[in-house]
C-alpha cells in the first residue's frame, strides 16, 4: 500500500515538473504582426529592419534555449536528489513572449517586402534557428543536437 502512495507522488512530482519546464523555443508559434505596421517603410528601412530581426532573433533563441536547459537540468536534479523543486522557474519567460512577437514582425516584414517587389535577401526565424542549430553541433560534435 505505501508503495503504491510512493509511487503517485512520485508520478504526480513528475508531471508537475515536466508542465513546469519553459517551452522549447523551436515549438513556440508565431504571433501575428500586421504587415500595415511597415506600410510607410521603403525597401532600405525594411531590410535594416529585418537584418535587425534576424540578429534578435538569434539572441532571443538562444536565451530560451538556455532557460529550458538549465530547467531540464534542475528538474533531473530534483528527482534524482529528491530536493524540493519550488526553486524551479518553469513556465515561459517574457523573453519567450517577445521571441514569438519578432517571428511575426519579421513575417510582417517579408510580407510588405514582397508587396514592394523589394529585391532583399533575409534569412526566416526558421532558417537563424537551422544556423545556431548546426553551429552548436560543429562545436559540440554532437550530431544528435536540436533541429527545427
Amino acid at each position: 500500500m505505501k508503495s503504491n502512495i510512493f509511487k503517485s507522488i512520485i508520478f504526480a512530482g513528475l508531471i508537475f515538473i515536466i508542465a513546469g519546464c519553459a517551452s522549447d523555443p523551436k515549438n513556440l508559434q508565431t504571433q501575428y504582426v500586421s504587415p500595415e505596421l511597415y506600410k510607410d517603410y521603403d525597401c532600405e528601412q525594411i531590410a535594416t529592419e529585418m537584418s535587425h530581426l534576424e540578429r534578435k532573433t538569434g539572441n532571443l533563441y538562444r536565451q530560451l534555449k538556455a532557460e529550458r536547459t538549465a530547467d531540464e537540468w534542475q528538474a533531473v536534479t530534483g528527482v534524482l536528489f529528491i530536493i524540493p523543486l519550488f526553486w524551479l522557474e518553469g513556465g515561459d519567460s517574457p523573453a519567450a513572449a517577445e521571441f514569438t512577437r519578432v517571428k511575426g514582425e519579421h513575417e510582417a516584414l517579408r510580407q510588405m517586402a514582397t508587396t514592394k517587389k523589394c529585391a532583399i535577401s533575409s534569412k526566416s526565424p526558421d532558417e537563424v534557428i537551422k544556423a545556431i542549430n548546426e553551429e552548436d553541433r560543429a562545436k559540440t560534435g554532437d550530431a544528435a543536437a536540436e533541429a527545427p
